[in-house]
């Protein structure tokens, strides 16, 4: 598909989303309803309190912001609560984002900075390679994967444009 195809239908795809008002439901490891997305009436967010992306994890139990920096290679990603808006600490050592672009897996293991009690909020790598294939967005599919009080969950990482 041609960039200027791919632009093209990805505005169509958000001029519909925007419309039907709710996201696709993710895919996740913790979802007893097999993808169901009951109807509700709140509208979903796709910015994070840092200005990063918003990830779902669960049915909404939970949700992760990430965050990059182009420059210097730096990926962060940001537990948060069921609405969003505050940051939650979990008892992990790290998370994964698994990447596979044209075919290839790649994992990516970020680890948590910021640790007190053997919990953490946030996690970090170094990758200028996974923040150039979170850019891209086609021929790229990206997922967060982590465990939080026992339960895994995985979250689809969406492909934004950007102005910068």
């Amino acid at each position: 598909m041609r960039l200027t195809q791919y632009i093209v239908v990805t505005v169509l795809w958000c001029a519909a989303l925007n419309v039907a008002g709710c996201a696709p439901p993710t895919t996740d490891l913790h979802d007893e309803t097999n993808g169901a997305h009951d109807a509700h009436d709140h509208s979903h967010a796709t910015i994070g309190p840092n200005e990063g992306h918003l990830i779902e994890l669960g049915d909404e139990e939970f949700h992760a912001e990430w965050l990059h920096d182009s420059e210097s290679g730096a990926v962060t990603v940001i537990m948060l609560d069921s609405t969003a808006t505050q940051e939650v600490t979990i008892a992990a050592p790290d998370v994964r984002i698994n990447v596979v672009i044209d075919d290839k897996p790649q994992q990516y293991t970020l680890d948590a900075v910021e640790v007190t009690g053997g919990k953490a909020s946030r996690f970090r790598i170094v990758a200028p390679d996974l923040v150039v294939a979170l850019e891209i967005g086609e021929g790229v599919n990206a997922t967060l994967d982590v465990e939080i009080d026992g339960t895994p969950y995985r979250g689809e990482i969406e492909h934004h444009v950007h102005d910068h």
